[in-house]
């Protein structure tokens, strides 16, 4: 059986690639438009693994990854964005996330997940 997977990320066109990378090694349960979601559709789906985006406007995927951990410890929360800073990344691990995968290289999210 496939892991289950949830997108967050504020672009519908993001949201859409993002699918289709992960589509033969995960079966995406549900999606996100920010943040500020993500407790909520966590909580209904229980994915085996959060692909995060960063930049989104009511709630940043680091401040999301810190609060859906705060509640769900074992949430695996991988960080995928367009970000290449060594300051963001070390934020997005501090936050809690598993991994972190730049936009520009998504065929890594399969070896961070599986």
């Amino acid at each position: 059986m496939l892991p289950t997977a949830m997108i967050v990320d504020d672009n519908m066109e993001m949201r859409a690639t993002l699918k289709s990378v992960v589509r033969d090694y995960a079966t995406i349960v549900d999606e996100c438009t920010d943040g500020s979601e993500v407790i909520q559709h966590y909580r209904a789906s229980h994915p085996d693994f959060v692909l995060m985006d960063i930049a989104m406007k009511k709630i940043d995927g680091i401040r999301a990854t810190k609060m859906l951990l705060k509640e769900y410890p074992d949430a695996k929360v991988v960080m995928v964005s367009n970000y290449d800073d060594e300051e963001i990344r070390t934020a997005a691990m501090n936050a809690g996330s598993i991994g972190y995968v730049h936009k520009e290289h998504l065929r890594d999210i399969r070896t961070i997940i599986l």
